[in-house]
């Protein structure tokens, strides 16, 4: 019969040999590790590039597929032509296929009085490279074939507001420095989208307004007098507009706002380079308003698809 407590004695050796084998192997590998030991450290590196290479895979996968997504939103509201060049204000008519029997369109005309948020305003002005003033207040002349009649709703700029007034105010410029709002390009690659619509105003342009020479190189807004994309969804909410036609499309915030309303955009653009350019600019918002909470174009599966993919 064999005594239990000389039984626990032998397992009490056995573990204690076991542990000092875990151990001695450990701290073997911690030596040639140390040493240099080409295989132990060939061995971690392939680890770790395997889980790098997952990473990047899954991460760039989720991209792609949001972004094919952000492309197909944009593909499916939005749709451009180039304008002919040098084209005349008949040939503009004739393209947009207008119909206006001895060019009277006029039936009913309500003015609009814009006016916008001084601080923000100036905010453009000082950052400009040119002397041209920029009114605070503006008119927008809103004429129907038939009597303008609108159904009271609450504005989506101003608190207290509705669309049966005939003025908007509070409406904020957005930060021209800011890039994720502002659609910004190289001054050279600005005078290439603008093309033969470019116009000198306001004299030499040579200085900033901090009388720094300005670099063919250097960013500035593409459009200095856009609205933001908020200011369309207002129009486009208060005014129950079915579709918009843009004759003179430069910045994205329009088409943007089209989008989040769901409801066609058509724009004439100055030249192919502007076409391509004011596309891909609307599908990288696009795919960064898939992740912004605020947004109507939010989709929380994207953020949860990038929150699994991190």
């Amino acid at each position: 019969m064999i005594d239990p407590h000389r039984l626990k004695c032998w397992q009490a050796v056995q573990d204690s040999k076991n542990q000092t084998q875990v151990k001695e192997a450990e701290e073997a590998c911690e030596i040639a590790a140390a040493k240099g030991d080409p295989e132990e450290k060939d061995r971690g590196a392939v680890e770790n590039e395997d889980a790098e290479t997952d990473f990047d895979d899954e991460l760039a996968e989720v991209k792609l597929r949001w972004r094919q997504a952000a492309k197909e939103k944009v593909k499916t509201y939005v749709q451009l032509q180039v304008r002919p060049t040098n084209s005349s204000q008949d040939m503009m008519r004739e393209m947009m296929v207008l119909n206006i029997p001895d060019k009277k369109i006029q039936k009913s005309k309500k003015l609009l009085y814009i006016a916008y948020e001084e601080s923000t305003l100036l905010r453009r002005t000082r950052v400009r490279v040119h002397n041209t003033d920029m009114e605070a207040v503006e008119q927008c002349a809103i004429i129907c074939g038939k009597q303008f009649t609108l159904n009271g709703k609450r504005r989506l700029i101003g608190e207290n507001s509705s669309n049966l007034f005939n003025i908007l105010s509070g409406v904020a410029s957005e930060d021209p420095t800011d890039e994720k709002e502002e659609w910004c390009l190289p001054v050279a690659t600005k005078r290439e989208v603008l093309g033969d619509t470019r116009k000198e105003s306001g004299g030499s342009c040579a200085l900033s307004s901090a009388g720094i020479k300005q670099s063919v190189m250097d960013k500035e807004p593409v459009s200095w007098h856009g609205n933001s994309c908020l200011f369309w969804r207002e129009i486009c909410s208060s005014y129950h507009a079915c579709s918009l036609v843009d004759l003179t499309p430069q910045n994205d915030n329009a088409a943007l706002a089209c989008i989040m309303a769901k409801i066609p955009y058509f724009a004439i653009t100055n030249n192919e380079t502007h076409m391509a350019l004011l596309t891909e600019r609307l599908q990288e918002r696009v795919f960064q308003e898939f992740q912004n909470p605020d947004s109507p174009l939010y989709e929380p599966v994207c953020v949860a698809d990038f929150d699994v993919a991190c």
